[in-house]
Formats: structure tokens, C-alpha cells, sequence
């Protein structure tokens, strides 16, 4: 809807992709800032999906586990954050984020690679990570 309301704006300077995407991550921040100002919510609404009847057990950690991995990087610095969800979770390389972010691709690679490893080192602190498994982390 953002992007319809704000299609005049597009300048075509950048690919239509990358338009997007840009304001993908503007809503990224704008819900991460947010949730910092709101009280953890505990309601049923936030309740996901209710895991295959073959595997509870497994879908179930898997959950917790994905949104124990999002509450980490949602405490990474904002630049870190941005450059780990570009490039992650939305898939982008090195030269899109770094055009998003309005940095060099050096620096996006430089800013990536420290978002990774102050993730590593926050999951590190609460979780026994073992990638050789399902379910690769388990809280301490």
C-alpha cells in the first residue's frame, strides 16, 4: 500500500526492486522502533501457526527458536540490523544493500560482517548453538 501511495515519487534512479525494497526496510524501522516504545504483548493474537500434528515437538522449538533469533537481531545496532535483514532475510547481496543503505558495498560487507558476528556472540551468551541439529539452538 505504501508503495501505490507513493509511486509518484519514484524518481527512477534505482530498479523498481530496489525502490521497493527501500521502502520495505523504512516499515522494517518503523515496526522495530515501535516495538521498542510497546510493552512485550503477551496476547493470543501473536499466537503463530499451530505446528504439524507428525512433529509438534520440533515445530514448536523451531518457532521459538526463529523468534528468539529475531528478538536478537532486532537488538543489533540499526545499522547492523539493516544490513543482516537486507542481505539474510531478504536475500540481497553485498552491491543492493549497500545502495539501500546509502553506503559503499565495502562498507555494507564491513557492517554485515560485524551485524554477524554481534548476533553470534548475543546468541552465544544465551543459547548452546549446535547447527548439526534440527533445532540448532537451545537456551542455556
Amino acid at each position: 500500500m505504501r508503495a501505490t501511495r507513493s509511486a509518484g515519487a519514484f524518481r527512477g534512479a534505482a530498479s523498481p526492486a530496489t525502490w521497493l525494497t527501500a521502502i520495505t526496510l523504512n516499515l522494517a524501522r518503523d515496526h522495530f522502533r515501535a516495538a521498542k516504545r510497546m510493552p512485550p504483548s503477551t496476547s493470543l493474537d501473536d499466537v503463530g501457526a499451530m505446528p504439524a500434528p507428525d512433529r509438534p515437538e520440533r515445530d514448536v522449538l523451531q518457532a521459538e527458536m526463529s523468534e528468539c533469533i529475531l528478538g536478537h537481531v532486532a537488538r543489533l545496532p540499526e545499522r547492523q540490523r539493516e544490513a543482516v535483514l537486507l542481505h539474510h532475510f531478504a536475500g540481497l547481496d553485498h552491491r543492493e544493500a549497500a545502495a539501500i543503505m546509502g553506503i559503499s558495498e565495502a562498507n555494507a560487507r564491513v557492517v554485515l560482517h560485524r551485524g554477524f558476528a554481534a548476533l553470534r556472540a548475543s546468541l552465544g551468551q544465551e543459547c548452546i548453538l549446535d547447527f548439526g541439529d534440527d533445532v540448532p539452538c537451545e537456551r542455556r
